[in-house]
């Protein structure tokens, strides 16, 4: 049976993302309960979702200990975060949009962005640097 583990609404409330079990992300128009699209590329469960405050960017966070990168209006996955030891159980953007903050069991990290990919540098708050993808 699927379950929900994760949700957040677009900072414009226009639309609530949904993490589920299966690790499915779906978006649904929040006035109409309609669902817009369905996204899959995490191999486990997806329980943080972090929309950026302008809208343009909707990160996910998963079990699989991996972070991806997505625009919620297209669909087009982005890119990649991967090789944290734990699943991720926090997630949330700066207030300018311009970094993610990441929360596993052993690590608080900061991922930096510029514009459509993960910049090249990862900046550990606590913990070893990850690669970016």
């Amino acid at each position: 049976m699927t379950t929900v583990r994760g949700l957040s609404f677009s900072p414009n409330g226009k639309l609530l993302a949904s993490g589920t079990s299966d690790s499915i992300i779906k978006l649904w128009r929040w006035d109409t309960g309609e669902l817009v699209r369905s996204l899959g590329a995490h191999s486990a469960a997806v329980s943080k979702l972090a929309f950026s405050p302008d809208n343009k960017w909707l990160a996910t966070g998963s079990e699989d200990g991996s972070i991806k990168l997505w625009n919620p209006n297209t669909g087009e996955f982005i890119g990649a975060l991967e090789g944290h030891a734990s699943g991720i159980i926090g997630l949330a953007y700066s207030h300018d949009g311009k970094r993610i903050v990441v929360r596993t069991l052993n690590a608080f990290q900061i991922a930096p962005i510029k514009q459509k990919s993960w910049l090249t540098t990862y900046v550990p708050i606590l913990g070893s640097p990850v690669s970016i993808q």
